[in-house]
């Protein structure tokens, strides 16, 4: 008799979920693997045949994190990473937002804080503005580091 997680892997496989599923457990690890200020500046946002692609948010955050490609291939390596590739460009939201700990990150949000700008938004329509006006508020109620965090 097979075992069930034997059963459960062959049919993930089978879908093309598999990629999915490590795409997901990289995520929920983020900020374990990457604490601030780097966690903050990069997402995960693909994942294919060992090959994990990353959006950071700005050129200057590319570049520098471009210097430590081998160092966060390491750290990724136990997912099944064998290769990264980064491009600049808009994140819209940073996975999670909480340590393993359970305590907010720096400049991240509360959950109740980003249904909050959700909520007041969705009636813009979507574009540069509503972008603009959705980073503004984002900025504004961003939680800022603690003294005892």
């Amino acid at each position: 008799m097979e075992k069930a997680s034997g059963l459960f892997i062959r049919i993930v496989s089978g879908l093309g979920l598999d990629d999915m599923m490590v795409l997901q457990r990289v995520k929920d690890s983020w900020y374990v693997l990457f604490p601030q200020p780097t966690g903050l500046h990069m997402v995960p946002t693909f994942f294919k045949n060992g090959t994990i692609h990353l959006t950071i948010e700005s050129n200057l955050w590319l570049h520098e994190l471009q210097t430590r490609k081998k160092d966060i291939l390491q750290k990724l390596r136990p997912y099944g990473v064998a290769e990264i590739r980064m491009k600049s460009g808009y994140i819209e939201s940073l996975p999670g937002g909480e340590t393993s700990t359970g305590k907010t990150v720096c400049g991240v949000l509360c959950r109740e804080d980003a249904a909050f700008i959700d909520k007041t938004t969705e009636a813009l329509p979507d574009g540069p503005m509503k972008r603009a006006f959705k980073r503004t508020m984002e900025k504004a109620l961003a939680r800022k580091p603690s003294a005892k965090a």
